[in-house]
């Protein structure tokens, strides 16, 4: 098992660097690092979250989450909303450049999972798929 797991952890970064780009600045003019997209991402899929969110989302610890959204909000990405009802919390949405951002990313990062996948047989990407969501599910279980 301890093979395994050492070839799976080698695979697993080599397919990080070939989906994210060895050059990531040919991806990421603006968004600087990966976890900055993952933040992106998550807005993207709700409409309104707190940065202790981000954080357990992330796996991050909360003054990491406040640093990487502090940059995003910089960057106009990111826009902080108090909440109407507990004015203590506040509400990160991504702004129409951060949604933007976002897209162009993951356009990038989509062309270049497709092209990987593009060597392998429809059942093949069934397969690969399936042992992915099986992963994810333990993970999330």
């Amino acid at each position: 098992m301890e093979q395994e797991i050492e070839t799976f952890l080698r695979y697993i970064i080599c397919l990080k660097g070939a989906v994210m780009g060895q050059n990531r600045s040919s991806m990421e003019e603006r968004v600087a690092t990966g976890m900055q997209f993952g933040v992106l991402n998550f807005l993207a899929e709700h409409d309104s979250v707190t940065s202790g969110e981000v954080a357990t989302h992330l796996s991050l610890s909360p003054s990491s989450a406040t640093q990487l959204v502090e940059r995003l909000v910089r960057d106009d990405l990111v826009e902080r909303q108090a909440d109407q009802e507990d004015r203590r919390v506040v509400h990160l949405k991504l702004t129409d450049n951060g949604r933007a951002e976002r897209e162009r990313v993951y356009g990038f990062i989509r062309e270049r999972v497709g092209r990987l996948l593009g060597g392998l047989t429809t059942e093949e990407r069934t397969e690969l798929i399936r042992l992915h969501k099986k992963i994810y599910d333990t993970i999330n279980s």
